[in-house]
């Protein structure tokens, strides 16, 4: 895959890593560890993330916690990722879910340009370079990381791939933030992975809400993107099946 210069004045950005979620879908797995630090090729989901997000230049990191969070502080204050400005989100006494997580974490967040969220369970070498320069560049208020993979949970976006609705297409369940048709619209799978403008979370109570019910929210002001970029290889681990198929492409791969 081609190498991208990093963004100018990276210094601006900063990272959040969604690593809060119980793994209730791993079972067994993680009835012992948090998700964040299952293994894939002998190394934690974190530690794959972090070297995902120290590639773009950034080096201030925001970590939301819940289900066995002294484990996770604990392996992040390491001196292998001494590097890095690492923060902390506690939700231990109550779990905000991904879009609860966002505004819950805005203290650490606003004072960056931009932030680029990362779910702990995605592993992928789409160029995230790309996703950041696109975002700054064409001046969105976020910038979702699509794909045409197979799905039945979509955003839907128009013509100009502006977020409009969410859809369960197996349910033909949908949600239109504007006056559209549904079959007017272009169908992309969310990839785990967005750019956001943290100021578009002030004056909001941190409260449990998923990153659809907040975005689709933003969507009827804010510029929301949706930017399919190719990749060698995708993976959402949070299931025992997911997880197996990555171990074994990491195998095969030989890194």
């Amino acid at each position: 895959m081609q190498t991208h210069k990093k963004m100018n004045k990276i210094n601006d950005y900063g990272a959040m890593i969604l690593a809060a979620g119980l793994g209730s879908r791993l079972e067994t797995i993680t009835q012992n560890k948090p998700k964040a630090l299952v293994e894939v090729n002998g190394k934690p989901l974190i530690e794959h993330v972090i070297d995902r997000i120290r590639e773009t230049g950034i080096r201030s990191v925001v970590v939301n916690l819940h289900h066995q969070a002294e484990m996770i502080r604990e392996f992040l204050s390491k001196p292998a990722f001494s590097d890095l400005e690492i923060a902390f989100s506690d939700e231990t006494s109550e779990l905000l879910d991904t879009g609860g997580a966002l505004i819950g974490a805005y203290e650490h967040l606003r004072k960056h340009k931009a932030i680029l969220v990362h779910n702990v369970d995605i592993l992928t070498d789409a160029d995230l370079n790309i996703l950041l320069q696109t975002h700054q560049l064409n001046q969105h208020d976020i910038t979702l990381l699509v794909g045409e993979r197979n799905t039945t949970r979509k955003f839907l976006f128009d013509q100009h791939m502006q977020l409009k609705g969410w859809a369960n297409v197996e349910k033909e369940n949908y949600r239109i933030v504007e006056n559209y048709s549904y079959q007017a619209l272009i169908p992309f799978a969310f990839n785990g992975i967005h750019v956001m403008n943290p100021l578009l979370l002030s004056c909001r109570k941190a409260s449990p809400c998923s990153l659809i019910d907040l975005y689709l929210e933003l969507a009827n002001y804010h510029l929301i993107k949706g930017v399919n970029l190719n990749y060698t290889f995708w993976f959402d681990v949070g299931k025992p099946d997911q997880l197996a198929l990555a171990n074994n492409w990491y195998k095969q791969k030989g890194s």
